[in-house]
């Protein structure tokens, strides 16, 4: 808004001004004639400066305008994402069951999938991104419940419902299913 005027007003300012100077040293160093060559040099080197100035401005104002469109994309990209995260959970939740007693209950895992647009998973594949707080089978375990969860909600619900969201936003899903939360509900 009111930074990007104030730049450009600046840009504007400067590239007049530059001109200015730019056309008198041109001028006086076509006055001056050749037998003056250092002079024309120096003419010359003014202009290029001022050309290198302009540029640097305009390079400086593109930056700006550019992290102003990356840091509105990658905020909202944040809230879509969490937004998405949070309608997800709400249809994940009644169908995941944490067992205090396992010992997958103290496992943290992640997983990845990709959904087509009806919401169902892509050819039943979910992939182990990670986990954390337990051994070899205790991670094992807690994968293969938080497969058989996602699996039994996409059942329940004939496919996630996340049809208020861009397709692009949700196609790919990285979801960590932790035991704390769901003890702490």
């Amino acid at each position: 808004g009111d930074d990007k005027e104030a730049i450009d007003a600046k840009v504007q300012n400067l590239s007049e001004k530059a001109q200015v100077l730019a056309q008198k040293a041109q001028e006086k160093a076509g006055a001056e004639g050749s037998a003056e060559a250092g002079s024309a040099d120096t003419g010359e080197d003014v202009v290029d400066a001022v050309s290198s100035a302009l540029s640097s401005i305009a390079n400086e104002q593109e930056s700006l305008e550019s992290t102003d469109v990356v840091s509105n994309i990658s905020q909202n990209g944040i809230a879509n994402t969490a937004s998405i995260g949070s309608a997800l959970l709400k249809q994940i939740e009644p169908c995941w069951n944490v067992d205090v007693g396992n010992q997958n209950a103290y496992v943290k895992v992640t997983v990845a999938f990709s959904l087509d647009k009806n919401g169902k998973i892509e050819r039943n594949e979910i992939r182990l991104v990670a986990s954390e707080g337990g051994n070899g089978s205790a991670a094992r375990s807690a994968f293969t419940n938080a497969k058989k969860t996602i699996f039994k909600c996409q059942k329940k619900w004939d496919g996630f419902n996340l049809q208020d969201f861009d397709y692009e936003q949700w196609q790919q899903i990285v979801l960590t299913f932790n035991p704390d939360q769901m003890r702490n509900r």
